[in-house]
């Protein structure tokens, strides 16, 4: 019972069978109190009275910054340079003047759906791309045109994106340099979306300099969406508006530095890496740590404050590395960073300030490489170097891999090796720890090891539910865990009984899901899930007028809440409202055409 939280009394949990491959049970948990179920029918939503929603929270306060170009001011040199960075070009809005990495010619592009396809093509006003629809014969049915507004990305590939009703969405052609030509975004090869797939905090803080998401809402942000668009100084040095009043002053330095800025060389090696881990390293799972968003990383604290970043462990013989983002834990394999004690950081080979560009890429990194071995190291000849690849260190110890998860992209391997195809060390396969024997902890800060909270572990066992039996049974054991400890007023784990309760598909559980999605709800802090699911399970328990201003209510503050649009109309449909079936229908087909299955359970479910 989520209203009774201090209750020492255990719960019970029922494992019901069934389930599909590689399970011995399905799982689904119940988690009730002693006569509970019998009663929680009695309990539950109870009328207009009900809290459903509360206004969504701002990610971080925003004291303190400066902006990029305050430190222009003083660091002009440095600003020059690094504004033609690929961080420094990480975001642009597409207005005029701004240097686009795409051609203006016009392309068309296949979908993933054979009735699918897109267009690029430049107009008076900008940059647009157009999403076809056709009909078993070929024959077009509905053509949607969107301005580009942000280009993101101009290295390996350059994504864009665009706005509709106060929201940004991905556009689902990027223009990939290697290529030379459009094609369809990351993901869009199986999932083609169209202009569906909402712009996440998440991705967003790594592509750009001060964004303004809004708090539970994809896609929503403040009416100026970013306060910096690229990468900008302060995303590595830490807010900088005091440096900035006290210099400009003309305040002397105060003799062990100046600590109103943070300058990551003077930091440990550990906190000089979580800087640029926060984007750089990849992860099997995510997870921000309890209370905090992404915006609250701060240089100079340890990123596991904020953001807790966690792997699957390999057995010897199998890769520990994933395929992308693995800068910061390739390296930590290499014995340039072993031989000096972890001391070897990003820093040590890359200007974060400026980029190398043409032939003097190859002979920056191979200065950097010299400066800790000799050219005579290389038993290879000169000439024969020279052939290979201009005598290019990284061409033979740092190769570049072509990804299969984003095509036409390329990224250096920075595990650093004296042969291709060189064996992990055996460190590699002993990454976990007594009290997480099962997750590699890739951000676990220095000292000695401290426990993790539940929460954070029990989102991180979450997202391998699905794919493992273990960690399905881990995450459960967690669940059982937080509730028995009366920890039921944290969104995450209000939806996680909810969720569990409703997959039981009885009567007993749809009643348990409905208080703890509806409990969830009132926190403030769920996502649309909570509406839509919680729209359904009233539906299906007979409480229709229920469902429908939940419903609603969703749709009004999620209006691109697909889920929550369906769930709707089954309402409607249900309640024989044939004006409102009719404006949620015509509405849904506008924001969502590309969604074939619900355009026919319209024709067949209107009243």
């Amino acid at each position: 019972d989520p209203e009774d939280d201090r209750s020492a009394r255990p719960i019970h949990v029922y494992i019901l069978a069934g389930g599909g491959p590689g399970y011995n049970a399905r799982g689904t948990i119940l988690v009730v109190k002693s006569l509970l179920v019998l009663v929680a029918g009695w309990f539950f939503v109870g009328g207009p009275g009900v809290a459903l929603c509360q206004p969504p929270r701002r990610a971080a306060d925003d004291g303190g910054y400066a902006g990029s170009g305050t430190c222009a001011a003083c660091h002009r040199a440095i600003f020059e340079t690094y504004k033609n960075t690929p961080m420094g070009r990480s975001l642009a809005s597409l207005s005029a003047g701004t240097v686009e990495p795409a051609p203006a010619t016009r392309a068309h592009v296949a979908g993933a759906g054979s009735n699918h396809s897109y267009e690029v093509e430049r107009r008076a006003d900008g940059l647009y791309q157009t999403e076809i629809f056709a009909d078993v014969q070929g024959h077009e049915t509905l053509r949607r045109s969107y301005r580009l507004l942000y280009v993101i990305g101009m290295v390996n590939g350059a994504g864009y994106l665009v706005e509709r009703g106060g929201y940004l969405f991905e556009a689902p052609l990027s223009w990939y340099p290697r290529k030379q030509a459009w094609g369809l975004s990351p993901g869009y090869q199986n999932n083609d979306s169209g202009f569906s797939r909402p712009v996440e905090a998440g991705c967003v803080f790594c592509h750009s300099g001060r964004p303004q998401p809004a708090a539970e809402r994809a896609g929503l942000f403040e009416a100026r969406p970013f306060l910096e668009e690229a990468v900008g100084c302060e995303n590595c040095h830490g807010p900088g508006l005091q440096h900035a009043i006290e210099r400009g002053k003309g305040t002397a330095v105060p003799p062990g530095g100046d600590t109103l800025i943070v300058n990551p060389a003077r930091l440990t090696p550990a906190l000089g890496r979580d800087i640029c881990m926060t984007c750089h390293q990849g992860a099997d799972a995510r997870v921000l740590m309890p209370g905090k968003g992404y915006a609250d990383f701060r240089p100079g604290t340890p990123l596991a404050e904020t953001l807790a970043l966690f792997k699957l462990p390999a057995r010897p013989g199998q890769s520990p590395e994933s395929e992308v983002l693995e800068h910061d834990f390739s390296m930590r394999f290499s014995k340039c960073f072993t031989a000096t004690r972890g001391k070897l950081v990003c820093q040590s080979c890359h200007d974060p300030h400026a980029s190398p560009a043409g032939e003097r890429k190859t002979a920056f990194y191979r200065e950097k490489c010299l400066q800790c071995h000799q050219d005579s190291s290389c038993t290879l000849p000169a000439t024969e170097r020279a052939q290979r690849n201009q005598n290019d260190c990284t061409g033979c110890h740092m190769e570049r891999r072509d990804l299969t998860t984003f095509s036409h992209s390329a990224l250096t391997n920075h595990r650093i090796v004296r042969k291709p195809g060189q064996p992990y060390p055996d460190s590699a396969y002993r990454l976990t720890t007594a009290a997480l024997p099962d997750l590699v902890y890739v951000d676990a800060p220095a000292g000695p090891e401290k426990s993790l909270p539940a929460i954070t572990l029990l989102s991180a066992y979450q997202s391998l539910a699905p794919g493992d039996a273990h960690y399905r049974e881990r995450y459960l054991s967690v669940l059982l865990d937080l509730v028995n400890h009366g920890v039921t007023n944290d969104p995450t784990l209000l939806a996680a009984v909810a969720a569990e309760a409703q997959a039981d598909r009885t009567p007993d559980g749809d009643l348990i899901a409905i208080r703890y999605w509806t409990r969830a709800l009132e926190t403030g802090r769920a996502d649309s899930r909570a509406y839509s699911d919680l729209g359904g399970l009233l539906l299906r328990a007979g409480r229709t007028l229920e469902a429908a201003g939940v419903l609603e209510k969703c749709t009004e503050t999620f209006p691109f809440a697909q889920a929550c649009s369906r769930a709707l109309l089954d309402v409607y449909a249900a309640l024989g409202k044939t004006a409102q079936f009719g404006a949620v229908a015509r509405r849904y087909l506008e924001l969502f055409p590309e969604d074939a299955v619900t355009r026919k359970r319209i024709g067949d479910k209107r009243p």
